[in-house]
């Protein structure tokens, strides 16, 4: 369906000489282009500033920000919306011949007189869209207020007093229901997960500022630090819902009820400097000593070196064109350079130790440790204790991370033209990462310093004004990166490891491979085994072919078959002002980047993808490649459903073949605005006026065989480059009016 969403803002603000206030409230209506999703946010905020005096000022905030949403089932899920839609075959029909208007409200589309489930495999396999929209609910409700407040007292211009708390509290309520009949839970099943957060920041600072001579200044800022973070959970699983029609906690015959208590803490101190010469020259310094709990092992006795890290910083930049005769080519430039380290603590709790937990009802987290079915507890009305599956690293360090960066920035011709240009180098040393274990271990998975990466790149960023006159305007800016990040070394022990992904294609860390490469299934190369495969690399020579059914061979050992990371990213900002009319657009340029199709793979196994349309008329031929002997292929096959469904097609273990670019060039923004003139307001309480259009992702040029290679299995986390039935990117159209009285 058409997604639709409404914003209302109003803002209220005023000063006088000692004092400052703002008022604003939002709200936000959204309904999503999936049926029934739907999202709804307000939002209020009030801050302002108090000077008390000459020396003594304070500065208060507070926010609180409520919303309600509907989700849907996605992704990687037999109750995903999509799965389910795109496994069907076109001879059935979803909706029963409803149409997809009304069968999203009459329940004759997805189910039947007993309310079983309506779907192609009779109910099993995976569901009916219809049915994941509306008997498979995921609700949630977030409540969070957050404010701080700061106050500074200026002694003079070399000593300075200041100190700021901030809160932020969070309710997060959830509910995941599933009808009975759904095949993610065939009994039903309802999930009630309340989450409270608490988290507080205080810091405490002096400052000042000390000018040795006309030549010469220095300014400096010492201070502490204290973070503390507390999440209380309780949640309550359902199980084998007693009828349907009733997704109600009390309608489940099993309930596990569970609660969690998670706290931890951070205390460091801080010091920031600066000296300049001249106006033209300076030198910065920075230092911190961090002490984080979550390094705390627990049956050791406590010291607080093992709980903290040191990590230093110094930058200095130099305005050459101070000293250089002015002209009218060249008006500034200044040359940049830092060194920074910056160390990260582990990204969770009590990861130093291992940790029981409750069982589950054969989920994968209950007595069988991951392993086949296990037992469903309570059993007889008993509950019972396991340890995790997570084993507790008591070596467990902060990880570091070490960056230099040189640039430089010019501005020519009254800075008609300006360019900034960035090289930097970053290394990972220690990098925290979750590691597999072998069955045997019992346990099936550890956080582990994982080894080091290293990586570099470039940033540009190319500026100019063309034209500026009284009545027109055109500024323009190209922004260009470009990085690459490279796993130097892994812990002993380690091969590779796994981020994120499928046995077929996975995202992996491999010495001397790019961050997350794709490694997965691959076709036999005549040179594999040889003493030249000393590596994942795919192998030269050509593909060989299986003489029994004319298909390709499969390797028997996993090679790279894609790299995520794009060639470079660029963007084309461009603005436009005619009198009272604005209008701008942004071109966004992502060069290569490799994505596997997963969700082409899947359907070619039900002959839903495009490559099985494109074959289904298709004569014999004989596939590229050699047969076991060296000799060309001579073997005519016809790709049917037996290619598709074999190894090398769909649910195969072969990914090769559906990795895709996933470069693009796309329409990001396109913005057009007028603001009435303000002679029209005179004598009446509007002070302006003004109305803007503005659409997002209009066009996309790809080569993609997806939806659209910008979205991903995984979010924003680690293993990038994964489309399994991910919700495509959505077109939207912004009509805004702002009033200022």
């Amino acid at each position: 369906t058409t997604g639709v969403s409404i914003t209302n803002n109003i803002g209220i603000s005023g000063s006088n000489q000692n004092l400052t206030y703002r008022f604003s409230a939002s709200d936000l209506k959204q309904k999503g282009i999936v049926p029934n999703e739907m999202y709804k946010r307000q939002t209020f905020s009030l801050g302002g500033t108090l000077k008390a005096n000459d020396k003594l000022s304070f500065e208060s905030a507070m926010n609180f920000t409520r919303s309600n949403f509907n989700r849907i089932q996605q992704g990687s899920n037999v109750s995903g919306l999509l799965l389910g839609l795109y496994r069907t075959p076109a001879s059935f029909d979803n909706t029963n011949g409803l149409g997809t208007t009304d069968a999203v409200n009459n329940a004759a589309a997805y189910e039947f007189a007993d309310r079983s489930q309506r779907s192609y495999r009779g109910g099993g396999g995976y569901d009916n869209p219809y049915w994941v929209a509306n008997n498979i609910p995921g609700t949630e409700g977030v409540s969070r207020f957050f404010g701080n407040f700061k106050t500074t007292y200026n002694y003079s211009h070399w000593l300075n007093f200041g100190f700021n708390a901030g809160i932020d509290v969070t309710s997060d309520k959830r509910k995941q229901s599933f009808e009975i009949g759904s095949n993610a839970n065939r009994n039903g099943r309802i999930l009630l997960d309340d989450y409270f957060t608490r988290q507080f920041d205080v810091n405490a600072f002096i400052t000042g500022d000390i000018d040795f001579s006309s030549d010469f200044s220095f300014n400096y800022m010492l201070g502490t630090n204290f973070f503390s973070y507390t999440r209380e959970t309780n949640s309550i699983d359902g199980n084998n819902l007693a009828f349907p029609g009733f997704l109600d906690i009390s309608n489940a015959s099993t309930i596990l009820a569970s609660e969690d208590l998670v706290k931890y803490k951070t205390a460091g101190v801080f010091i920031n400097s600066q000296i300049g010469w001249k106006k033209m020259a300076y030198l910065n310094f920075s230092a911190r000593q961090d002490y984080d709990s979550r390094l705390r092992v627990p049956v050791k006795d406590y010291n607080p070196s093992d709980i903290s890290f040191f990590y230093p910083s110094v930058s200095g930049s130099f305005i050459f064109t101070e000293v250089l005769p002015k002209n009218d080519v060249l008006s500034f430039g200044k040359i940049r350079a830092s060194w920074a380290q910056v160390g990260s603590p582990p990204p969770f709790e009590y990861l130093t130790s291992t940790t029981n937990t409750q069982n589950g009802g054969g989920d994968g987290d209950n007595i069988n440790g991951g392993w086949g079915n296990g037992l469903n507890f309570p059993i007889n009305g008993l509950t019972s204790f396991e340890q995790n599956n997570i084993l507790g690293n008591g070596n467990l360090k902060s990880e570091l991370t070490t960056t230099k960066e040189y640039g430089v920035d010019l501005r020519f011709f009254g800075n008609k033209l300006t360019l900034d240009v960035a090289y930097f180098q970053n290394k990972t040393e220690d990098a925290i990462l979750n590691a597999s274990l072998a069955p045997s271990s019992g346990f099936t998975n550890i956080w582990v310093n994982a080894g080091t990466m290293t990586g570099d790149g470039w940033e540009v960023t190319l500026g100019a004004k063309p034209i500026s006159t009284e009545n027109f305007s055109w500024n323009t800016t190209v922004n260009w990166s470009k990085n690459e990040t490279i796993v130097e070394t892994l812990a002993p022990g380690i091969e590779r490891l796994f981020l994120a992904g499928f046995p077929t294609a996975g995202s992996y860390l491999v010495e001397g491979l790019p961050y997350g490469a794709i490694v997965g299934g691959a076709y036999l190369r005549e040179e594999a085994g040889t003493a030249s495969d000393t590596s994942l690399a795919i192998p030269g020579g050509a593909i060989v072919i299986d003489p029994a059914t004319g298909y390709q061979a499969v390797d028997n050992k996993q090679r790279v078959i894609g790299d995520p990371t794009p060639d470079f990213i660029m963007g084309w900002n461009n603005t436009f002002n005619y009198k009272n009319f604005s209008l701008s657009f942004l071109l966004d340029w992502k060069k290569g980047g490799d994505v596997w199709n997963g969700t082409a793979w899947a359907l070619s196994f039900f002959g839903r993808s495009q490559l099985t349309a494109d074959t289904r008329e298709e004569t014999p031929i004989v596939l590229d490649g050699v047969l076991p002997d060296g000799s060309p292929n001579n073997i005519a096959i016809v790709r049917d459903r037996s290619y598709w469904t074999s190894n090398v097609g769909g649910f195969g273990s072969v990914g090769e073949q559906f990795v895709d670019d996933g470069g693009w060039v796309r329409l990001r923004e396109f913005s057009f605005s007028y603001r009435l003139p303000k002679k029209i307001f005179e004598n009446i309480l509007i002070e302006s006026a003004y109305f803007t259009f503005t659409g997002r992702n209009l066009w996309i040029d790809t080569n993609y065989n997806g939806v659209d290679p910008e979205t991903s299995l995984t979010g924003n986390g680690n293993g990038q480059g994964f489309d399994y039935f991910n919700n495509p990117g959505t077109r939207s159209y912004m009509f805004k009016v702002g009033l200022t009285f």
